[in-house]
């Protein structure tokens, strides 16, 4: 052997362990990463939903409670009774000398003029009727912008809509007193920031 020569096996074993320069990381250490992300993941993801259906909750009410005072402005801007009117998914303003019906198609009140706004909700939020029962409209007066309800017993102090998600863990309730002021409150699930809680 000329001049060459050949490692000697402790040599040869130092080299494989010490550690490559700019190798990065392996298959396994990659596949390793891969899986706890999905596992923090898949832990969070619950979490999450809720935290989405709450805001869409509160999203939606917070958008009733600005409608209704919208419309009872309106009926004192125009000198005409304005109502609002609530299906499944949505919300119609409208001038209450129309009928008004709403879907997640939209609103249906002939004539189309008489409609002021239209809102349908996302599908994570449903209205319904509070426990006042059967109110699905309510009209403003314009001298005095006091309230009306349509289908709830004459003289009931307040009447509401409930405003919830899928399984109605999260339930705000949206009150308008016969003055027509409009307020909100927690009536099931954790506190949204600014809905007080319906018991106290």
């Amino acid at each position: 052997m000329s001049g060459r020569r050949t490692p000697s096996s402790r040599a040869r074993a130092a080299r494989l362990l010490r550690p490559a320069r700019g190798r990065g990381l392996g298959t396994l250490e990659w596949l390793v990463v891969v899986a706890v992300i999905g596992i923090v993941a898949a832990a969070a993801l619950p979490s999450w939903m809720g935290h989405l259906e709450r805001r869409a909750v509160e999203g939606a009410a917070t958008q009733l409670l600005g409608d209704l005072q919208y419309a009872r402005s309106e009926a004192v801007q125009r000198n005409e009774a304005v109502a609002v009117t609530a299906g499944a998914n949505c919300h119609v303003i409208h001038l209450a000398s129309a009928s008004a019906a709403c879907s997640s198609a939209g609103a249906t009140v002939p004539p189309q003029a008489a409609v002021l706004k239209s809102v349908v909700l996302e599908g994570r939020t449903a209205i319904t009727a509070g426990a006042e029962g059967g109110l699905l409209r309510v009209e403003f007066d314009p001298i005095g912008a006091t309230a009306t309800f349509v289908g709830v017993a004459t003289g009931t102090a307040s009447a509401s809509w409930l405003l919830s998600n899928a399984d109605a863990s999260v339930t705000v309730r949206v009150s308008i007193n016969p003055g027509g002021r409009a307020t909100a409150c927690m009536q099931a699930g954790v506190p949204l920031p600014g809905i007080a809680d319906c018991g106290s």
